[in-house]
């Protein structure tokens, strides 16, 4: 059986007057078809021209749109499952039956940059940014695309608010560092890790374990109208 051959991606440049230049990354099908991926939107077209010509209507209507920063968390506990076995996922909205033993959880979060809202087609639109962080703490912006999520479900960013979710992150991280130690260990050798480092020492509260940086060097955006303007993550 002939494989089929992955088409490669090439780039083009397209020039938005007050917004700059645009890399565009594209691909040309089997049919000799311009095909291509905006802010979230497929495009297919004959010519590489029409294509970004297209592109262009795409990114024009976000010419005036203003940015707000949020914190967005994602959580979820795995617990016992109904019958004795296994594992259900439960997130935070879905009631906790009495007794039910956490198994595990699963904890992540992100900076995102929302746009105010804005037209296009007859329809309102928002773009999102994610921000990932550096070796040196510091935030870079990442790609735009189109978001359709409910602004009023994340949280308005400010850094103490950042560096309190860092500060849930390491302690998990200390009790995962700290269970894998202990689990390793022969029976009589970690009971007396258990003797010596008690609940609190397995949080990591007692030495400092979960010390975050308040002085993270953080990006900055200008206010806008559209929720709080965000700081640092």
């Amino acid at each position: 059986m002939a494989r089929t051959r992955k088409p490669k991606i090439q780039k083009t440049t397209i020039h938005i007057q007050d917004r700059g230049d645009h890399t565009i990354e594209y691909y040309v099908d089997g049919n000799g078809w311009f095909n291509a991926e905006v802010l979230g939107q497929e495009i297919q077209t004959e010519t590489l021209k029409a294509l970004k010509d297209a592109a262009i209507e795409i990114i024009q209507p976000t010419l005036s749109v203003t940015w707000a920063r949020y914190l967005r968390v994602h959580y979820e506990t795995w617990v016992q499952g109904k019958y004795g076995g296994g594992r259900d996922g439960l997130f935070p909205w879905m009631p906790k039956p009495p007794g039910t033993k956490v198994r595990g959880v699963d904890f992540e979060f992100d900076v995102m940059d929302v746009s105010s809202i804005y037209q296009q087609d007859g329809h309102p639109r928002r773009l999102a940014r994610w921000l990932h962080e550096c070796d040196d703490g510091s935030l870079t912006t990442g790609h735009e695309t189109q978001w359709g999520g409910d602004v009023d479900k994340l949280i308005p960013f400010t850094r103490e608010r950042y560096n309190a979710l860092k500060r849930i992150s390491a302690a998990l991280d200390t009790i995962d560092d700290r269970m894998r130690d202990l689990v390793n260990q022969e029976g009589a050798a970690a009971g007396e890790i258990l003797d010596g480092i008690g609940v609190v020492g397995l949080l990591g509260l007692a030495d400092g374990g979960t010390d975050v940086d308040d002085d993270l060097d953080i990006i900055d955006i200008e206010p806008t109208d559209e929720g709080p303007s965000g700081h640092s993550r």
